[in-house]
């Protein structure tokens, strides 16, 4: 079964820059599957996160995005990934699986991923706690309805014969 675990955040209108932007949003997992599997779970694995912009902006974002407190990645360039790169990039969604080069993954943070999907397995009150937290910069005004929406696709193994 599949699951897409994610949220939008919004990077706040402004005249001037940089402009900050750090929004929290918690997700009980047992809402992103069919609840009549929710007691056959038999595992449940990420295997790919994306991340994409909504609107149109001449300027730069970097960002970093957590789970459960823990950095699980960040977004930018450079060699930390934590340099503004074009808003533009997101355009066009950036994926691990298509080896994008503005993403850098932290292993504590795929860590408590895994640990939260496993953690569902037995208890299906189970959520995640995503924050994104970054800075547009580069151009002002940044304008209005902007958005940084990131997705962790994972796949539940269910029993279908029980």
């Amino acid at each position: 079964v599949n699951m897409t675990i994610g949220s939008c955040y919004a990077v706040p209108a402004s005249p001037v820059v940089p402009v900050g932007f750090d929004e929290t949003n918690t997700i009980l997992l047992s809402t992103l599957i069919d609840e009549s599997f929710l007691e056959k779970l038999k595992g449940v694995r990420y295997y790919d996160i994306r991340v994409r912009g909504t609107g149109a902006y001449a300027g730069n974002v970097a960002a970093a995005i957590y789970i459960n407190g823990q950095l699980l990645m960040n977004i930018g360039s450079g060699p930390s990934n934590t340099t503004p790169v074009p808003w533009s990039t997101f355009q066009t969604p950036q994926t691990l699986l298509g080896s994008s080069t503005v993403l850098r993954t932290n292993a504590a943070g795929v860590n408590a991923l895994a640990a939260a999907l496993n953690q569902f397995v037995v208890n299906p009150n189970t959520s995640v706690t995503l924050r994104a937290a970054g800075v547009a910069t580069g151009a002002s005004p940044v304008p209005a309805n902007l958005q940084v929406c990131f997705d962790i696709f994972a796949q539940a193994d269910v029993s279908l014969n029980d």
